[in-house]
């Protein structure tokens, strides 16, 4: 199996906190689009003799081109590349672009599929992150999409800011075991450099978030949602029994995809591939091939990656998958593996190497602890 990822880089307006590459600037939103389709067609044989399962509309925010531009792209992708049967082609949609005209238009284009960018039910939150929707807007969109047809859609949630409450997030959480969602993707709020979020807190404008906030509100999260009988399959996903996002467990099982359009990652034979992050250089640098970078992973970079991907997962990591690259944990980490499982933040059942309940919010910081150092 494969995926294929669509960067649509374009934005109305700039996200406090988001460090993905995007562009206010519509006006070469036709070119871009255009040059995406040659691109799906230029690279199909990256994924020959593999079916794509998967299809994922990311940004930016894909939701503010024409659902005729949606169409055009995933007809390309149906000419061009084997298709399973069981296809989930998911859109990021914001809640001001979710209507039902639109839902309509987008479900006969294909998709069937929709991650939701709610991020907060607050909205005093909302506006200093920058969003161009309310909370109002927010639960309106949901149940659109809900009453369409998109049963199979998630709901994108941050956490970890300062200026929310406990109880509201609880009450955030309580809104979305009720509202019929089938899954979540919750995220801590992280500085990242260059943002405007950046900007305000070196400016000491904004309050930065703590790590105790964080871990309180991932507590909350994990306790409210697992309560109600929601799969916590990732750390930072969850999901009603059986609508697991493909797509993202594919990433984490290190399937191969292909991402196309300016900024996306791409990942086949053991190849990283990521496109330049300028909308103008990669309609410039396409014709000559000079629009992306690529390196071969190491043995070294393999078996890191097995460990980061595989702790964040509940399933955790297959020690017979580091095995077959020459690596025993075991042997490498033995004073660290008696450390984190004598501490409860990992547990091992002769195959796989997981993080408990406890250890999974410090996942990536046990993930570096385990890396192997070439």
């Amino acid at each position: 199996m494969a995926g294929i990822y669509l960067h649509i880089p374009f934005c109305k307006q700039a996200c406090t906190y988001c460090d993905f590459h995007f562009s206010t600037n519509l006006s070469t939103q036709e070119e871009v689009l255009a040059l995406m389709r040659e691109e799906l067609r230029f690279r199909e044989n990256e994924l020959a003799g593999e079916k794509v399962n998967t299809i994922y509309f990311g940004g930016g925010t894909p939701s503010i081109v024409g659902a005729d531009d949606i169409a055009r792209l995933i007809q390309t992708i149906a000419d061009q590349y084997d298709l399973s049967d069981k296809l989930e082609v998911t859109l990021e949609a914001n809640p001001d672009d979710i209507e039902i005209v639109k839902l309509g238009s987008w479900k006969t284009a294909g998709i069937n599929r929709l991650s939701i960018g709610v991020q907060s039910l607050n909205d005093d939150v909302l506006r200093w992150m920058n969003r161009s929707h309310n909370s109002k807007q927010a639960k309106e969109a949901v149940h659109l999409a809900l009453e369409q047809g998109f049963e199979t859609s998630t709901i994108d949630l941050i956490y970890g800011m300062p200026e929310m409450s406990e109880q509201e997030w609880i009450d955030t959480l309580k809104y979305v075991s009720d509202c019929g969602i089938n899954h979540v993707s919750a995220y801590n709020l992280t500085v990242e450099n260059g943002t405007v979020l950046s900007h305000q807190i070196k400016k000491g404008a904004r309050i930065p978030p703590d790590d105790h906030t964080g871990s309180l509100h991932y507590g909350i999260l994990v306790d409210r949602l697992e309560s109600n009988g929601w799969d916590h399959y990732e750390v930072s996903n969850f999901a009603k029994p059986g609508f697991r996002s493909t797509h993202n467990s594919n990433y984490w099982s290190r399937i191969p995809y292909v991402g196309v359009g300016p900024g996306a990652h791409s990942f086949a034979d053991n190849i990283r591939r990521w496109n330049v992050s300028s909308n103008q250089h990669y309609l410039k640098k396409f014709s000559d091939g000079s629009y992306f970078e690529s390196e071969q992973l190491t043995r070294t970079d393999r078996i890191n990656e097995i460990i980061m991907l595989g702790l964040r997962t509940a399933i955790g990591i297959d020690t017979y998958s580091l095995e077959a690259e020459g690596f025993s944990i075991f042997r490498e980490h033995e004073d660290y593996l008696k450390s984190f499982i004598e501490n409860g933040m990992l547990e091992w059942d002769e195959t796989y190497l997981r993080t408990t309940r406890k250890g999974m919010y410090f996942a990536d910081r046990i993930a570096s602890d385990l890396f192997l150092v070439s």
